[in-house]
């Protein structure tokens, strides 16, 4: 009995210490930071073999330089070609990538922020719709499950209250009527110069009372309910569409990019063609050289 328990500690602590270091693995290979550092370093490297080797007229740093940009160019073509001819693959390989970062959406905070941002920009909840976030412990939406945010979904998934939209408008006609009023007093003149300046020193404690009402109106109407995905999980797709986006952000993705076809072309020219012409002119310099060194000796 006492060897039984003995070996379902250990097995459970095995289990526990499995789950733990698959954790750290998945949080870390998904960081934004980390992602950004690895970035960062290659490019470091790149620029580093590229500037020295041209300033030295170091040929192996040169090839260094065209080795390695010429390496990360084809990378990225054979991914954007994989994607355009894969498609459904590149859909699924993207969605296992967010189901990891929804999963671990409160162990990182750059993470978090990250698909916060994303939601709030393309509108849009979850991978394939809202229900999506009960892949994460907290949002989970089984009974057994004793989070207070049980079948609910992060605020970034909220539409704006109806009064945000329109606090722009309603500052734009205050001062507008501050300026009128005020263009309006500068016509009176000669003999009603100590009226105008009563009146005017009357006008402007009005409006400077006025002005601050409808300043803090427009706080209060902009201020984001983080409490409105509460629950949402629970209800239908039209009942969730009254404070949420209840789209996921796959579709949402696709929509944005075959609306903006222009935008991702000059984005996709702009960064190949310094790439291709940083590999050109650095064979052009090896070229040259070499030809320098053959004609010296």
């Amino acid at each position: 009995m006492r060897l039984s328990v003995n070996l379902k500690a250990e097995n459970e602590s095995q289990v526990r210490q499995i789950v733990i270091q698959d954790t750290v693995r998945d949080t870390f290979l998904i960081d934004p930071a980390v992602i950004l550092i690895v970035v960062g370093v290659v490019m470091f490297f790149i620029t580093f073999c590229g500037c020295i080797g041209a300033l030295r007229e170091n040929i192996r740093l040169l090839k260094t330089f065209s080795f390695s940009l010429t390496l990360v160019f084809l990378t990225q073509l054979a991914i954007a070609i994989m994607g355009f001819f894969y498609s459904d693959q590149t859909r699924d390989a993207l969605g296992k990538f967010v189901k990891k970062a929804i999963v671990h959406y409160r162990d990182d905070l750059d993470l978090q922020n990250l698909m916060d941002y994303i939601q709030k920009e393309f509108k849009c909840c979850g991978w394939n719709n809202y229900t999506d976030w009960s892949w994460n412990l907290y949002f989970n939406c089984t009974h057994t499950n004793p989070s207070t945010e049980r079948c609910s979904v992060p605020y970034s998934c909220c539409t704006p209250v109806p009064g945000e939209r329109k606090s722009g408008e309603a500052k734009v006609r205050t001062q507008q009527e501050i300026l009128c009023r005020i263009h309006c007093g500068f016509l009176v003149i000669g003999a009603y110069v100590e009226i105008l300046l009563l009146r005017r020193s009357w006008v402007k404690g009005k409006l400077q009372r006025k002005s601050g009402a409808a300043s803090q109106h427009i706080l209060r109407e902009a201020v984001i309910n983080t409490m409105c995905g509460f629950g949402v999980q629970t209800q239908t797709y039209l009942e969730a569409n009254e404070s949420i986006y209840p789209m996921g952000c796959a579709d949402e993705a696709v929509t944005w990019i075959e609306s903006h076809l222009l935008l991702v072309g000059a984005l996709a020219l702009g960064l190949a063609l310094p790439q291709i012409a940083g590999i050109v002119l650095s064979q052009i310099l090896i070229s040259q050289i070499q030809d320098e060194i053959t004609s010296v000796l």
